[in-house]
């Protein structure tokens, strides 16, 4: 029998919203990205370029190096963005805050990083289960420690979204395990473009939580459960791209 594999983001998207994941993760629709994604995307290749030559060479890229290759990420990902997002955030403005960012993490933060794995795609499967795990974890460095990238506007008070908790602190753990690596801890390094400033937080090692949310989701997509949120915050024209595939499939309003 073939296994499905969930992804951990995946699983994040079908609890936020389960016609969301329907229309990203099984129909497959095309819809123009958001900006703040592009951002996201484009800091993410930064760091994953200069920490998968670093895993050999043991030294990081220069940081103008590093800066150009955020730059010209960010240039070709703003093809894909719908421009209705350009009213809500100036793109200048946003690639200025992700180059301060990267001039400050190289210098500061980077060097003591040694990664020993970057963005390695692990799957595996559990036993009694009809789905397995799939995972692409940023960064495991030679002591132990799951890295993680995110991006954000919001200014980080030191807590943990629980969609983070339950990627980095549950799945990334039990993947990296797999492999017969020893995990220490788990961390994200959050890039707040906004305020140009950079937060290292520990997230807490939690397994059998992640299981028990995993086992619940991989049931309810198993038996087509696809549930639209119009509860949530992001159901709305302006953070969600399937809005109008929402509103075709199940009618009602999204929200502006």
């Amino acid at each position: 029998m073939e296994v499905t594999y969930l992804r951990p983001s995946g699983i994040n998207t079908y609890r936020e919203c389960g016609a969301k994941y329907l229309f990203q993760f099984i129909e497959n629709i095309h819809a123009p990205n958001k900006i703040h994604l592009a951002f996201g995307n484009s800091m993410h290749k930064a760091n994953e370029v200069n920490f998968s030559q670093k895993v050999d060479t043991k030294t990081d890229l220069p940081i103008e190096e590093v800066k150009q290759i955020f730059s010209e990420t960010f240039e070709d990902e703003l093809r894909e963005v719908d421009k209705k997002d350009y009213a809500i955030v100036d793109p200048g403005k946003m690639k200025d805050g992700g180059l301060k960012l990267l001039d400050h993490y190289q210098k500061f933060y980077a060097p003591r990083i040694q990664p020993v794995a970057v963005e390695q795609r692990i799957k595996l499967t559990f036993k009694n289960y009809d789905y397995g795990l799939s995972c692409k974890i940023d960064v495991y460095d030679q002591d132990g420690v799951i890295i993680d990238h995110k991006s954000t506007k919001k200014k980080v008070n030191g807590t943990i979204p629980e969609d983070y908790k339950l990627q980095v602190g549950g799945a990334y753990v039990i993947a990296e395990e797999a492999t017969q690596r020893k995990v220490t801890s788990a961390r994200i390094d959050y890039f707040d473009w906004v305020r140009n400033e950079f937060h290292p937080i520990a997230v807490q090692i939690d397994k059998e939580y992640f299981m028990n949310i995993f086992q619940i989701t991989g049931d309810a997509i198993k038996a087509g459960i696809f549930m639209p949120n119009r509860k949530s915050f992001f159901c709305s024209k302006r953070y969600c791209k399937f809005w109008h595939e929402c509103e075709k499939k199940y009618s009602g309003r999204i929200k502006d």
